[in-house]
């Protein structure tokens, strides 16, 4: 987990934070100052130190995906 400098076409500056998923894949979020991506990368080392590594990406699941899994998993037939 790391915070990089990225310079944009247009000049501007973003901050990027980079860390790798469970699976090892690795993975990026994009920030425009550099307070939120040094929050970000704090907050992804918390998760991981505590075990809660799936809460990387909590809320990142499109709604009609969570919306099929809520209703396979919970819906019963009459």
């Amino acid at each position: 987990m790391s915070v990089h400098v990225r310079t944009r076409t247009a000049g501007q500056v973003a901050y990027e934070v980079l860390w790798r998923d469970p699976a090892g894949k690795q993975r990026c979020q994009t920030f425009g100052t550099r307070r939120e991506a040094d929050a970000r990368d704090r907050e992804i080392k918390d998760l991981r130190k505590r075990g809660r590594y799936d809460a990387v990406d909590a809320g990142t699941e499109p709604l009609r995906e969570a919306v099929e899994r809520w209703w396979t998993d919970h819906s019963r037939a009459p």
